[in-house]
């Protein structure tokens, strides 16, 4: 059986896609140069209550927000599933052109760059009206119902 892969040449050639993981290695390739020149800027999710996996999430925030959302998910004790997190400029573009265009279910994506996203200091989650709460408790703030 042969597989067929299709390679994108281009961040704009994804656009289409719906997916940002289809440039996870590009991302990557970013992020770790984002470690190598301020290595204490960015902390890696790795909490046993906090799911930020898929190609599409880069698993990553500033440190001192992802302090503060450990803090929230252990007072609530329970699950939190992050649908994005720390987000590059190239998923950024895609997010926005798809906005543009009407594509994908995007109802609002910022500029790259303007976004709280691309400087790891926002988390898009499931049962977001849940965490509330506790994330407000430890210096998160909802941006608004429009995200």
């Amino acid at each position: 059986m042969n597989a067929r892969i299709k390679i994108v040449m281009n961040v704009s050639e994804a656009i289409p896609g719906c997916s940002t993981g289809q440039i996870a290695g590009l991302n990557q390739q970013v992020i770790e140069e984002i470690l190598k020149m301020k290595p204490n800027l960015l902390s890696k999710i790795s909490h046993k209550l906090i799911d930020c996996s898929g190609d599409q999430n880069n698993p990553y925030l500033q440190t001192n927000a992802y302090i503060n959302l450990v803090r929230a998910v252990e007072e609530r004790g329970a699950r939190m599933l992050i649908n994005s997190c720390l987000r590059t400029n190239m998923q950024q573009h895609m997010l926005r052109r798809q906005y543009e265009q009407g594509l994908c279910g995007i109802m609002a994506a910022a500029r790259p760059g303007a976004s709280n996203h691309n400087s790891g200091l926002a988390i898009d989650i499931e049962d977001a009206s849940g965490w509330k709460p506790y994330l407000e408790r430890h210096d998160w703030r909802w941006i608004g119902s429009f995200d």
